[in-house]
């Protein structure tokens, strides 16, 4: 039994891979299993060749091990060794036991070989690499796609701001030109309607550009609404063409514009219908050199066919296939001389799609080419009382029937923009108004609760507060007025906007209560619309209530109560008095900002001599203070002095 057992022992022991070496450093004298002998063709008196048959990328971990093993005294260690034999490779486990043996220490490795699991490991592995490697590729590939797609968009937007660059410089380069010899020539006399017509001319082609522009903005944000409103086809074509016809004659081009429908009444986006045929009739009179531009409002069951056809030079039709892109310009020579945004067919097409239409383009080369948009539309009997054109009148000749306005009227106009500012007080000043300014809206309730004014003109967008929230203090600050039985001299609270639409002005944020202002003008601001509502409006008082007014009386009351105290014998001298002060004020300031101290005192002195002459009591202690102060330590001061005594001025004229 005994035999039989150590018989099947040795047997294991022989067919089964494992190797021994004593545990002591240089690491040589190996004994093998007669398995592992076979496997590797180890010789039996070669006890080095074991180790010669290693793979340079395993002798470090064989060696390490081993060292770890002798040093630590662990009593099992695994690793994985690579073994070449005639050109073949093994891979082996190795599992390293102690063993003592006859007063010696051993250390021994139970062997498994991995070499099939270790290729398959490396198949494995390779593939996942390839896999990476080919997902790197592809994402590479799409990195690429992107760039160029980036770099496309860049150039063509990097493109876009140079031509408006240039689009918005050349124009207000030659309107600054203009301007010098309106100058001139108003010196000299001479007429200058001609070049007014020019300076119209081109503010109207920057505003088309302008709105180009917007518009294209406004769908890159997803922004764009459709606003419905009935109106009058009739005035739609009137409307189209007035506002084209000025860069047709100037080409020496005509623009006709025909209506070929049954109903004259119809419901849909007029704004946007307005834009689609501005922007259809513009691109075609840039590429036409002879002859015109015809235009045909038809009527198609439930649709509207809006046509522009131009006499051309045509479009080729490899171009069509991208005319609708944005930024995209059609090399030509006509086209060159009006080079345009190179949106406005882009936002055609949009809005087109926005209003459920349709658009298709037919064009010959060398004779025309005809745009054809589709609208489904629905008819009207009327058109909405809440919507009208209106169009300038584009005759010089027109007189402009002014308000009678009291002498002593006041008005304060808000508004951010300093250029509108100064036009709406050339036609309010010109209408004899007495006209102060703020430049935000915290700055006109500020300036509102300083006086009694009869008009207020607000911008809606301004910066602080705009003009809505503004005109809601105004009309709480009257109603407490009202209710202390004091009397009110507001008659009118004047909304100015370049929003066309209630969506339009709620895009802005918040409810829109039109009704608490007395009248909506809409930008861009002239004289007839401004004077038109102060026309409108100039015999009522808040409440509705006709105001008697007696300009005379309203002098002499001002007068008296401002210069009570001034002898009968100088009274005839306030007139002189009120035009030198604005003068002597300015030149105050312009020495202080000058940092002219010599003649900043000077020009306070004498100031002060006049308003102690007419005995001005409140002015008189606030230009002491002004005198009296140090001038070079107490600028901040001063400057709140100025301010002071510019308010105070102002009280006076």
């Amino acid at each position: 039994m005994n035999n039989n057992l150590n018989n099947f022992a040795q047997t294991i022991l022989d067919k089964n891979l494992w190797w021994r070496v004593e545990a002591s450093m240089p690491f040589t004298d190996f004994s093998f299993s007669p398995a592992l002998k076979a496997k590797f063709q180890l010789s039996p008196d070669d006890k080095e060749s074991f180790v010669n048959k290693i793979l340079p990328d395993s002798q470090q971990t064989f060696e390490t091990n081993l060292q770890q093993m002798l040093s630590t005294k662990t009593f099992r260690k695994r690793f994985i060794a690579g073994f070449s034999v005639n050109n073949h490779q093994f891979w082996i486990m190795n599992e390293l036991h102690q063993q003592e043996e006859n007063g010696k220490e051993y250390i021994y490795a139970v062997c498994i070989d991995i070499t099939e699991m270790h290729e398959i490991s490396e198949q494995l592995a390779s593939s996942h690499s390839k896999i990476m490697v080919e997902k790197l590729k592809i994402q590479e590939q799409q990195s690429q796609s992107e760039k160029k797609i980036i770099a496309d968009q860049y150039n063509k937007q990097t493109q876009f701001l140079a031509m408006l660059s240039h689009e918005f410089r050349s124009p207000l380069q030659g309107v600054t030109s203009i301007i010098g010899v309106i100058k001139s020539k108003i010196r000299a006399g001479q007429d200058v309607s001609e070049e007014l017509k020019i300076i119209n001319l081109t503010i109207e082609q920057i505003n088309f550009l302008i709105n180009d522009i917007l518009t294209y903005s406004q769908t890159q944000s997803e922004q764009l609404q459709i606003n419905p409103v009935s109106f009058s086809i009739v005035e739609l074509a009137d409307y189209v063409s007035h506002l084209t016809k000025s860069i047709a004659n100037e080409k020496g081009i005509y623009v006709k514009v025909q209506v070929e429908t049954e109903r004259e009444y119809f419901y849909g986006d007029l704004v946007r219908i307005s834009q689609i045929l501005i922007n259809l009739i513009v691109n075609a009179i840039k590429f036409t050199k002879e002859g015109g531009v015809t235009v045909s409002l038809e009527e198609n069951k439930n649709r509207l066919e809006l046509v522009v056809t131009d006499s051309g030079e045509g479009i080729r039709e490899e171009k069509l296939s991208y005319i609708f892109q944005p930024f995209s310009q059609i090399s030509s020579k006509v086209g060159a001389q009006y080079t345009g945004s190179g949106l406005g067919l882009t936002i055609v097409k949009t809005l087109v799609d926005l209003l459920g239409g349709s658009i298709k383009v037919e064009s010959e080369e060398k004779i025309g080419t005809a745009f054809i948009v589709s609208l489904p539309i629905l008819k009207r009997d009327k058109v909405d009382d809440a919507f009208t054109f209106k169009l300038e009148d584009s005759d010089d000749q027109k007189i402009i029937e002014k308000p009678k306005l009291s002498p002593w009227c006041k008005v304060l106009i808000a508004d951010d923009s300093v250029i509108n500012r100064k036009v709406l007080r050339l036609f309010l000043e010109d209408a004899g108004c007495q006209v102060d300014e703020a430049e935000d809206g915290l700055q006109a309730i500020e300036i509102y609760k300083q006086k009694k004014y009869e008009y207020v003109f607000l911008d809606i967008q301004m910066p602080k507060l705009n003009g809505l929230q503004v005109c809601k203090k105004i009309r709480k600050h009257e109603d407490k007025k009202a209710k202390k039985a004091k009397k009110t001299n507001l008659k009118g609270v004047f909304a100015l906007t370049a929003a066309h639409t209630v969506e339009e002005l709620k895009s802005l944020g918040g409810e829109v209560d039109k009704s608490i202002f007395t009248e909506w003008i809409e930008k861009p601001i002239s004289e007839d619309k401004v004077l038109s509502g102060l026309k409108n409006h100039v015999c009522k008082d808040t409440n509705g209530m006709s105001a008697k007014v007696d300009s005379k009386s309203e002098e002499k009351e001002v007068v008296e109560s401002v210069f009570s105290g001034v002898s009968d014998a100088l009274k005839p001298l306030i007139p002189c008095f009120l035009e030198t002060v604005v003068n002597e004020y300015e030149a105050i300031v312009d020495s202080f900002l000058a940092n002219d101290e010599e003649r900043f005192k000077r020009t306070v002195h004498f100031l002060k001599g006049e308003i102690m002459l007419f005995n001005l009591k409140d002015l008189i202690v606030l230009i002491k203070k002004i005198e009296s102060a140090d001038f070079k330590k107490d600028q901040k001061k001063l400057s709140k002095l100025l301010y002071f005594l510019n308010v105070n001025l102002k009280k006076l004229r």
